[in-house]
């Protein structure tokens, strides 16, 4: 999060419509604990993706609701209902939107048995819990899952070969989050709009500032570095 604030600035100039989803999601309850949400339908990201008109209708893919169940007899629980909306919604692919992980139904069987199969072969000290469901993986180094047991819009957790003492990291709220954050990655990727309200400036600003010494201080370097 440190990093998030102090490179606020320069996120803001390069890339907009990050930097403003990065802000919506810390504003939506990264300090203070919230009610669960009400069932997610993925209508934000639906609307959102919608309104770029970047991806023909035709490129995005749904799972049908027999191969949402088939993947569920064989993790042997229910997946979360913002996961099965997005499955409903383009589990078999969304154009160009993240391509570049592996991530969509053909590819989620391997991914449970190879995310386990990286621990071993990192020599991790901690396994995977049982009701974790690993719905990416990325250069064999790194992976993100949720857990079935944590609502119906869970949070998101990553492992990454090079965290040592912490392999398992909480890096989003909730998996809509991270969704929607995808969503602005692509919209910046394939050029879209960039210009931004300018209160969304002032308050990406506002926030910077206040942040100085106040809720993240700067990290205290030992003596003599």
């Amino acid at each position: 999060m440190w990093s998030l604030f102090t490179s606020t600035d320069a996120l803001l100039e390069d890339h907009p419509l990050i930097a403003t989803k990065l802000l919506e999601i810390v504003k939506n309850g990264a300090w203070v604990s919230q009610p669960e949400p009400e069932p997610a339908v993925l209508a934000r990201e639906k609307n959102r993706l919608q309104a770029l008109d970047m991806i023909p209708s035709r490129d995005l893919l749904p799972c049908t609701e027999q191969e949402v169940s088939a993947l569920e007899q064989l993790l042997g629980y229910r997946l979360p209902l913002a996961y099965r909306e997005m499955l409903s919604w383009i589990g078999h692919g969304a154009g160009q939107l993240m391509q570049d992980l592996d991530c969509f139904y053909e590819q989620l069987f391997g991914l449970q048995q190879r995310a386990r199969q990286m621990l071993s072969e990192h020599d991790c000290r901690l396994p995977l819990p049982e009701d974790a469901f690993v719905f990416f993986l990325y250069q064999d180094s790194c992976f993100s899952f949720i857990r079935a047991s944590e609502g119906e819009d869970p949070p998101v957790y990553a492992y990454d070969s090079t965290w040592r003492r912490m392999p398992f990291q909480k890096v989003y709220r909730h998996f809509s989050d991270f969704l929607a954050l995808e969503i602005e990655i692509f919209a910046d990727d394939r050029g879209a709009e960039k210009t931004i309200p300018h209160e969304v400036k002032l308050m990406l600003k506002t926030l910077l500032d206040f942040n100085r010494g106040a809720i993240f201080p700067t990290p205290k370097r030992e003596a003599g570095e």
